[in-house]
This record gives structure tokens, C-alpha cells and sequence, in this order.
């Protein structure tokens, strides 16, 4: 029997990655490759974050707080921003699903699976004004 290769399964998200990369930027939206078909495995509830994190459009933040509260608006149940945090924190293609584009309330960078230099790398690439955005407070887990 001839074993399947899965190469062909990912040859198309490491196209997207490589044009994200390389190619797209926030004024050039045409040249904006389409997202891979992507099923990470998760809970029904990591599912749902991640599902929000693919509609963060390029070049736009949004909070733990407001992908708390759209849930809510989904599903009928109460979410915390810091259960909405443990789930992006679980995100398993975080170039895919753009976690990088969550911020806190405040506007303070918290963390990411990549280091917060990283972060602000991705954020700075895609146009947003890193500088706006504070620090996290010393002792906050990153």
C-alpha cells in the first residue's frame, strides 16, 4: 500500500504565510492572499474564539473583551475576556488566525506564544502605530 504524503494538505498555507509575509500590506488589500481552509482542533468554545480571530481584518485590532461579548451575542452565554485569553493562547496557527491582532482594553499589548517582540513586529508590518499601544504592567504573565 502506498503511503499518502500530506505535503499537499499544507503546500497551501505556507503559500498564504509566504504571501502575507512578503506581499501584502494594509493599503494593498488586492494583493491579499485568501485564507487557507484551516480546522485547528479544540474545544467548542476555542473554536468559536478562533472563528472571530479569522474575521480580524488585516491591519485592525480588536480586544479580548469584544471577542468575549460577541460570543455572548452568539451564544447566549456569559464569556470572560480572560477565557477569551486562554483560548487565543491555545491558538495552534497563530500566523492563520491572527492572534496577534488582540490587544487588552487598555490598549496594552499582553501577550503572545511567539514573544511580544513578535507581536509587535506582526502589528508594525501590517501599519498599526505600535507606539499607541502601552506595555504590558511588570509581573503580567506574557
Amino acid at each position: 500500500m502506498k503511503r499518502r504524503s500530506k505535503l499537499p494538505r499544507i503546500i497551501p498555507i505556507c503559500r498564504y504565510s509566504s504571501r502575507r509575509a512578503h506581499g501584502s500590506n494594509a493599503t494593498s488589500q488586492a494583493t491579499t492572499p485568501a485564507r487557507p481552509p484551516v480546522n485547528p482542533r479544540g474545544t467548542a468554545f476555542q473554536q468559536r474564539v478562533w472563528a472571530l480571530l479569522a474575521e480580524i481584518p488585516y491591519g485592525q485590532l480588536t480586544t479580548y473583551g469584544w471577542i468575549a461579548r460577541r460570543i455572548e451575542e452568539q451564544t447566549g452565554t456569559r464569556t470572560s475576556a480572560r477565557a477569551v485569553g486562554s483560548a487565543v493562547g491555545r491558538n495552534p496557527i497563530s500566523i492563520i488566525l491572527p492572534c496577534h491582532r488582540v490587544v487588552g482594553s487598555t490598549g496594552s499589548l499582553t501577550g503572545y506564544a511567539g514573544g511580544l517582540n513578535k507581536k509587535i513586529a506582526l502589528l508594525g508590518i501590517e501599519g498599526i502605530d505600535v507606539d499607541a499601544l502601552s506595555m504590558p504592567k511588570k509581573g503580567v504573565a506574557l
